[in-house]
């Protein structure tokens, strides 16, 4: 999980400062035009904050860019607002390390909410679970799958820290998938999701396999605050920071909240897809 956004590129930086400097405008010219502080222009244009698309968009506007240079800041805003990673270069350091990374990202965020269409999200995986799912994505053939396994149980406490606020929505198949291991290793994970569903700050919401699809969706996304999306994938995540996608994620984040089951009727949905021994 990447902790905070990536530089700017260079050549964006160039774009939008030669632009600016075409059009005859001071920064503080130009912040009055787009109604930013001259601190935002001056931070954009040595990297220190990365735009968005909306507000490269802006700014192009603003400064009478070409079409063609204008497609060319898109691309590079796009690229600059998303970073892919294969879970090969995540658990390089090993899957504890990995795990500790996320830990600290757990302990920044105020709101997460996540949807999971195939299976649990990490923060609800008792530790049967988890070692099997570490094992299924170690692809980079770490040896330390039991202590990753452990710490992302240890992750958990997080759920239990009333400041924060936890939102979870499960379409009813990622509770029918299961990873290799004995009946007992569901029947614990219905256990525990039933459990972590009762605390005041955590919902646990299901959405039944016989509700129409709110959205269409292709696989699980995060969303941390409102300031980054992690979306995985087989072979690794890939984290979005552009303001706009971001608010199209919670947007459709919403639509499927509004779709859950929770509380007693999602806890009897989860025992008769996952009966008890």
């Amino acid at each position: 999980m990447t902790e905070s956004p990536p530089a700017a590129p260079r050549d964006m930086r160039t774009i939008l400062r030669d632009a600016r400097k075409a059009a005859g405008y001071s920064q503080h010219a130009l912040a009055a035009r787009l109604g930013w502080s001259q601190g935002r222009v001056a931070h954009v244009e040595s990297g220190r904050v990365l735009p968005g698309t909306e507000a490269t968009d802006s700014w192009a506007a603003a400064t009478g860019m070409t079409e063609a240079t204008r497609a060319e800041l898109a691309d590079l805003a796009d690229e600059a607002t998303r970073k892919s990673l294969s879970y090969r270069v995540l658990h390089r350091g090993g899957l504890a390390a990995r795990m500790r990374s996320m830990r600290e990202q757990d302990e920044r965020t105020s709101l997460m909410r996540e949807y999971q269409p195939g299976m649990l999200p990490g923060l609800l995986q008792p530790a049967g679970y988890a070692r099997a799912v570490l094992h299924m994505v170690n692809t980079a053939g770490q040896l330390d799958v039991a202590q990753g396994a452990q710490l992302r149980v240890d992750r958990q406490q997080v759920l239990y820290n009333p400041a924060k606020r936890y939102q979870f929505v499960l379409a009813e198949a990622a509770l029918r998938w299961h990873p290799p291991g004995p009946a007992a290793v569901m029947q614990a994970a219905a256990h525990h999701l039933v459990s972590v569903a009762s605390l005041p700050n955590v919902t646990v919401g299901v959405i039944p396999a016989t509700r129409p699809a709110p959205v269409l969706t292709v696989g699980g996304f995060t969303i941390f605050d409102s300031a980054m999306v992690m979306i995985e994938y087989l072979t690794g995540e890939q984290d979005i920071f552009d303001a706009t996608e971001i608010g199209v994620y919670e947007t459709a984040f919403g639509r499927l909240l509004d779709s859950v089951l929770t509380g007693q009727a999602a806890a009897e949905l989860i025992r008769a897809v996952i009966p008890p021994a």
